[in-house]
């Protein structure tokens, strides 16, 4: 086992975003979106989640490239990030930075997936 983000509607990891529809649809159409750009997707974007290590490695990239100083401290624990939390850090993360093309899919996982958790109030949860 390594390192996922899971989306849920609050800290309650068995509230999982995936068993909503029209949030379901979402992860679908954006992991769908990822593969088609990239040729890859991290394979738990469909179903509302990050499973990849390399995804992680881009979220810390586009917190350490803000201008704005993250400093999470417990946000990155099991305990994870609320709402309001994941609005900050969608808001204030900056994706511009240069990756790889072998990497093109774990950028644009993560990106989708921080995206859709900010615009539909989800929290995020990681186990590692």
């Amino acid at each position: 086992m390594g390192w996922d983000a899971i989306s849920s509607f609050n800290s309650n990891i068995r509230s999982r975003a995936k068993q909503n529809l029209s949030i379901k649809k979402k992860f679908i159409e954006a992991s769908e979106y990822v593969k088609k750009i990239t040729g890859s997707v991290d394979g738990d974007l469909s179903i509302g989640a990050l499973d990849c290590s390399p995804c992680h490695d881009m979220l810390i990239k586009a917190a350490k490239n803000s201008d704005k100083e993250l400093n999470w401290g417990l946000a990155w624990s099991y305990d994870g990030m609320n709402p309001d939390v994941v609005k900050v850090m969608h808001a204030y993360l900056n994706w511009d930075f240069k990756f790889s093309k072998e990497d093109a899919w774990a950028y644009y996982s993560a990106k989708e997936f921080v995206r859709i958790c900010a615009e539909n109030e989800l929290s995020i949860r990681f186990t590692y």
